[in-house]
């Protein structure tokens, strides 16, 4: 049988498979992982170019969506947290090192243990191996144990530390809405005297209290907030910001308006949402448009990818925001034309700048470093990273929906795991009892040390609220289930902002990582 009709027989199996609830779960990947295991354990197999083309969509996928925030996530959380993914993973590393050293095992299989410790196919493909059985089989044997395993120690952290889980989630959630407030709209009188005949932009109200005018009502007449408006005693104000800024401003303007602000049918001020779908705005910032000058129009409120960004001079509008404006009625049809607001060109996703990124990472690999060579993983991993990071170079958009990335991911994963499935199959009860459970050994010594080591520095070095410990935990390790597993014993996803920081080390430092095994196999 042909290559392609075993990868899709193994694809459709394993899709069903892996839709299979087990204890409220479902298998997902893991699935296509098991039954090509299964083909390969009865001498089928899918060749190894789908393998390498299944990981380079992964991987691209993976560097586009956390390259936005590679450097950004840096800043706050993300050196201390980046830390902690690198001492976790090199916990592993020496474990797997030493534990296959007592054992006997060869370099490749403690190499296949250490990538399936931590679930990274990433890190198994930067051993530039992809013949060898014994890597991808040990890889394959441990994987699930360990995905298992991490699941099991992340919901079970509460358990550990003797802590009340309902209590601290409680605590910890009260101050981020305390800290992180959302955004809401209240209407203002003018009653300061100080505030009579000044323009807008000599208060600056965005730089003084933190938010944005979205409109000035002055008797019967709807007014847009120029920079150049002069307020007047008496004015109605609407402004958009957090609770406390909006209790700012009523300490400048005077007075808050509990009557609500007045809607006039007629009104020469309207509220829009546009779809950021125009290449011409992509990657510019809120200044670089003049919104104001050009429209007279003002934003109120950026969306992206569910979240709501700060309204910012310097906020750079990405592909997919979803930007609302207070605008005068004569101007949306221009700012529909500025923003695209394409709603079908949203759901449709251009191929050639995803295939563009992979060929240049792919010829970065290439790229000689001395005797190192970063290889097809590490070179889309990097050139995916700075498009995600860039969004956009001249005509070419980077950037992709949530919703296409998804299936860039998915879609590589279970390529990836159908032709590992089938290589790691090939041999493998002859090798499970070879080998007398000894891989299962090291792997589940590996994981368990590398998430105790997270859970010892997450709790007692930085006090960590139990909430955010479970977080880091996860991303430590980059296991997404583990994650939503621990938001639904917390009742909220508040933990993903920890996750997002910690994640970018958590899924590459197993890859740098995987390089000083290799040596360090070499020194014993």
């Amino acid at each position: 049988m042909e290559s392609i009709h075993i990868l899709l027989i193994v694809l459709s199996i394993g899709a069903v498979v892996g839709s299979i609830p087990v204890h409220g779960y479902t298998l997902e990947s893991l699935g296509v992982l098991i039954t090509g295991m299964i083909f390969g354990a009865y001498g089928y197999k899918i060749d190894a170019i789908f393998m390498e083309f299944g990981i380079a969509l992964f991987i691209y996928g993976v560097a586009l969506q956390i390259g936005p925030g590679f450097i950004d996530g840096f800043k706050k959380n993300g050196i201390r947290l980046g830390l902690v993914a690198f001492a976790s993973a090199s916990v592993g590393a020496l474990t797997t090192a030493l534990l296959s050293r007592a054992f006997d095992l060869a370099p490749l299989v403690g190499q296949g243990i250490y990538a399936g410790t931590f679930n990274n196919a990433i890190a198994l493909a930067s051993t530039g191996v992809t013949d060898n059985p014994n890597l991808f089989m040990a890889f394959g044997t441990v994987y699930p144990v360990t995905f298992m395993l991490t699941m099991v120690f992340v919901v079970s952290v509460p358990r550990l530390l003797r802590a009340d889980l309902k209590q601290e989630a409680k605590t910890y959630f009260e101050e981020q809405d305390r800290l992180h407030p959302p955004p809401e709209t209240r209407c203002f009188l003018v009653k300061n005297p100080g505030c009579f005949g000044r323009p807008l932009s000599d208060l600056n109200l965005p730089g003084l209290v933190g938010v944005v005018v979205s409109r000035v009502v002055r008797g019967k007449n709807e007014l847009a907030p120029v920079a150049g408006l002069a307020l007047e005693e008496d004015d109605l104000v609407e402004a958009v910001g957090d609770s406390r800024s909006l209790d700012q401003l009523q300490v400048v303007l005077g007075q808050t308006f509990t009557g609500g602000m007045p809607r006039f049918r007629k009104g020469k001020l309207v509220e829009r949402r546009f779809l950021v779908t125009s290449r011409d705005v992509v990657g510019r910032t809120l200044s670089d448009l003049a919104l104001q000058a050009r429209f007279r129009a003002t934003v109120t409120r950026i969306r992206r990818g569910g979240v709501d960004i700060p309204v910012r001079r310097q906020t750079q509008l990405v592909y997919g925001d979803r930007i609302s404006l207070v605008t005068p009625h004569a101007s949306s049809s221009e700012l529909t034309r500025l923003f695209g607001n394409d709603l079908q060109a949203f759901g449709k996703q251009e191929m050639y700048p995803v295939l563009l990124g992979m060929a240049l990472g792919s010829l970065v690999g290439m790229i000689p470093f001395g005797s190192f060579r970063l290889g097809l993983s590490g070179g889309v991993l990097l050139v995916g990273i700075v498009a995600g990071r860039l969004g956009k170079i001249g005509p070419v958009v980077f950037t992709i929906t949530a919703q296409s990335n998804h299936v860039l991911k998915r879609l590589g994963l279970i390529l990836f795991m159908a032709a590992l499935g089938t290589s790691s199959g090939d041999g493998l009860l002859p090798n499970l009892k070879a080998s007398g459970g000894m891989y299962l050994l090291v792997a589940s010594a590996g994981i368990l040390l590398a998430l105790t080591t997270t859970l010892v520095i997450a709790r007692w070095l930085f006090r960590r609220n139990l909430v955010e410990v479970m977080a880091i935990c996860a991303g430590s390790v980059a296991c997404t289930p583990a994650l939503e597993l621990a938001n639904a014993r917390a009742g909220r996803d508040d933990g993903a902002i920890l996750y997002a920081a910690i994640y970018p080390m958590g899924l590459m430092a197993p890859v740098f990582l995987m390089q000083g095994l290799i040596r360090l196999q070499a020194l014993f």
